[in-house]
């Protein structure tokens, strides 16, 4: 996964995360938009989509496939799934 600056989720018109982290796998192009930046050692809030292009600086993930909470990053899936530069 890649950061890819500035985040920000909304789910139906109602705002989730307004200043978080984008991230995108450039293979695949799943998407996570996340409250805390991954060194931290958890995502916090975070969605996921695939928008089907390669991020710009910054992305607004309007209707994510999904919305979840993450409290560590050290359990799976996350451990030995993704790799966050």
């Amino acid at each position: 996964m890649y950061q890819h600056g500035a985040g920000e989720l909304q789910d139906g018109g109602k705002e989730i995360i307004s200043r978080g982290y984008a991230f995108q796998c450039h293979k695949c192009r799943v998407a996570f938009v996340t409250e805390y930046h991954p060194s931290s050692g958890k995502l916090g809030i975070y969605g996921k989509d695939n928008p089907g292009y390669l991020l710009g600086t910054s992305y607004t993930m309007r209707n994510p496939d999904y919305v979840g909470e993450n409290k560590s990053l050290s359990v799976e899936p996350w451990r030995s799934s993704y790799i966050w530069y």
